[in-house]
């Protein structure tokens, strides 16, 4: 018998064509848009982009405290590169956070276009 806690990867995918001007994002195996990310500390999200251009640069920038203990929920910081470390891991016992995803695109003809995927709200200890 294990003493060690189980952990959980938590998929996290953001989808969007050029057409699209904001982005789509599921969270687990349901789509939220926008609610709630329920996860346990030593927890990890995985983030994925479904887009046939090339990602020049992907930033999830956090937190926004709702309330929480702690600057951040995620051990890699408050500013990541997702290119870096695409899978980040929740590091504090307990509280809500606010993040934002902010990221550019380049298209196949070569333009690249800004998003930002506002609001998703992390809830740690909810699981």
């Amino acid at each position: 018998m294990s003493s060690h806690p189980t952990t959980t990867t938590h998929p996290f995918t953001i989808s969007f064509t050029d057409a699209v001007t904001e982005p789509g994002w599921n969270f687990g195996h349901s789509t939220f848009r926008p609610e709630l990310c329920h996860v346990a500390i030593n927890d990890k999200i995985a983030f994925k982009f479904e887009y046939m251009g090339m990602l020049p640069a992907s930033t999830i920038v956090s937190p926004v405290l709702v309330v929480a203990p702690l600057p951040s929920p995620f051990v890699e910081g408050n500013i990541i590169c997702l290119k870096e470390h695409p899978t980040v891991t929740i590091g504090t016992k307990k509280g809500e956070w606010q993040f934002c995803l902010v990221f550019g695109v380049r298209s196949p003809e070569g333009n690249i276009r800004f998003h930002y995927l506002p609001d998703p709200e992390l809830q740690v200890g909810s699981t």
